[in-house]
């Protein structure tokens, strides 16, 4: 049954005819019969919160707007005015909360969190995760308003506080991103961006693992990594010379010879997994000699209707701390510092 604040039991009301206190229906979510539609328990999940979802795995799309709405696959909370990312915790944890226990989030095996950094409801969301979960961060570029670099700020660091592992990419990439998918051709923006981690989160377990061993040699979770999408050997004279591009596209900026881990993800059709195996083993003995710990994942690419020798490498680094992170913690210093002066 329903009960308000101070425990009355009611039929269906909004507020109690004994104290006069509303009805927390939320507090009772177990027991609600309209609420069976988003009792389901999954074995993974995928959770965007303010991030357009591109469809991966069983999906939940977390986001704000004028009237509050939860479904299956959504759930819309009302906006707070001029709330900030604080307000938002404050007000929603508890709800949030519940919602989660019923849809069983923290029981899952599988969990990728794709959050939008500026966002307020990042931070919240982050804190009510507990564990087996893969974070992707992605952070606003410097030249945005103070608010959202700390509402980031504060993304990154609650994170942090998880030890789990954290991807970070600036939104100037995402936006900017373009690249040919053999399967589907050629993808841009969020959308394309995205469409990598369909390949990974298909091989959740491998790269969860990668990420765990190497947290035990990194004091900081961050993994950003470095990418050839849609490479083809039209374009490169050998595999050698794929290698000596592989780090010019990077997540964000990042010092790769300071990596502790290596991890790649060779994409790529069977006939060119051998060639280009061995000439990461080859880039790592002569590049990162000291390196504690490397892996492959080989995942093979579905057949081209342009070309069949079309692959997609991603390279995975384990690092201890991320100078593109730096504008981050000066901004969040100077937001403090205005908000006191003003206090």
């Amino acid at each position: 049954m329903p009960k308000c604040k101070n425990g009355h039991e009611m039929n269906l009301a909004s507020t109690c005819s004994i104290c006069g206190q509303p009805i927390d229906y939320y507090a009772s979510l177990y027991e609600l019969t309209h609420f069976p539609k988003i009792q389901y328990k999954v074995n993974d999940i995928v959770i965007y919160v303010g991030v357009t979802p591109y469809r991966i795995s069983n999906t939940l799309l977390i986001d704000l707007n004028d009237e509050e709405k939860i479904e299956q696959n959504k759930i819309v909370l009302k906006l707070i005015s001029g709330g900030t990312w604080q307000d938002y915790l404050d007000q929603y944890k508890e709800k949030l909360a519940r919602i989660f226990d019923v849809l069983g989030v923290n029981e899952t095996k599988r969990k990728l969190i794709i959050l939008n950094a500026s966002h307020p409801l990042s931070p919240l969301v982050i804190s009510l995760i507990n564990s087996n979960a893969i974070f992707l961060i992605i952070l606003p570029e410097e030249n945005e308003p103070l608010i959202y670099l700390d509402t980031a700020y504060n993304t990154v660091f609650e994170a942090s506080k998880k030890k789990e592992p954290i991807i970070l990419v600036t939104k100037g990439i995402v936006e900017k991103f373009r690249a040919f998918y053999p399967d589907t051709g050629i993808s841009y923006g969020i959308e394309g961006f995205l469409k990598i981690f369909k390949y990974l989160y298909d091989n959740y377990d491998r790269l969860y693992n990668f990420f765990k061993v190497s947290l035990k040699f990194n004091s900081q979770p961050f993994f950003p990594f470095s990418y050839i999408i849609g490479g083809t050997m039209l374009v490169f004279k050998d595999i050698q010379s794929v290698f000596s591009v592989i780090d010019v596209q990077k997540t964000i900026e990042f010092d790769e010879n300071a990596s502790n881990t290596l991890l790649l993800v060779n994409i790529s059709p069977k006939e060119l997994k051998e060639q280009i195996e061995k000439q990461y083993r080859t880039y790592i003995s002569s590049r990162f000699r000291d390196i504690i710990y490397n892996d492959i994942i080989f995942i093979e690419s579905p057949n081209s209707r342009v070309t069949n020798d079309i692959f997609n490498l991603i390279m995975f680094y384990g690092v201890s701390s991320i100078k593109g992170l730096e504008y981050l913690s000066k901004s969040h210093e100077l937001f403090t510092k205005r908000v006191t002066q003003n206090a």
